[in-house]
């Protein structure tokens, strides 16, 4: 059994992220909640969501979390139609003999996240909004008079791993996979 495709809809509105400095809240909560939701299987903010599974006679269980299913489809070799799965035991469903199956319905948790993913939106926020310092650059050297200087050195790929190197990363891994 083999999940094709994920086709997840945007939330109405994305949970606030409290305590941001100035700098931070001007970044569009959205950026920070599509980085943090790119690493994680688990969502807040209610949204469509559908599936397209490949593969039948077996349990599937959603990978993203919270996920309330609303219709089931199988295809016919023609076009989509309705099908009813047994529940699974395990929280999914039993998909039966077809070749694809579309599950459709709604994910999301609708009270706000935890403190640990909110720290970590905080974290990424923060550390995404700090000065870039030169553009281009990963290091400089500015002589400042005398025998006085001031180094400077970033990884060149500091904002590209800004989940791990602001250590957002480390405080989501309980919600890497759906429970």
């Amino acid at each position: 059994m083999t999940t094709l495709r994920t086709d997840e809809g945007r939330p109405t509105l994305w949970p606030v992220i409290p305590g941001l400095s100035a700098r931070a809240a001007a970044i569009e909560p959205e950026v920070i909640w599509r980085r943090i939701e790119s690493w994680i299987a688990w969502r807040w903010g209610v949204r469509s969501c559908s599936f397209i599974i490949e593969g039948g006679c077996g349990a599937w269980r959603a990978p993203l979390h919270p996920f309330t299913v609303s219709t089931v489809e199988a295809w016919g070799g023609e076009a989509w139609g309705a099908a009813t799965l047994a529940a699974d035991p395990l929280g999914g469903r039993s998909l039966g003999d077809r070749s694809h199956y579309r599950i459709t319905g709604t994910l999301g948790f609708t009270e706000d996240p935890p403190a640990d993913v909110l720290q970590a939106c905080r974290r990424l926020a923060e550390y995404s909004s700090e000065k870039h310092g030169i553009d281009g650059a990963s290091s400089r050297t500015v002589e400042l008079g005398g025998q006085l200087r001031e180094s400077y050195e970033r990884a060149p790929v500091w904002l590209a791993r800004a989940l791990t190197y602001s250590g957002a990363a480390d405080l989501l891994r309980p919600y890497r996979r759906a429970p």
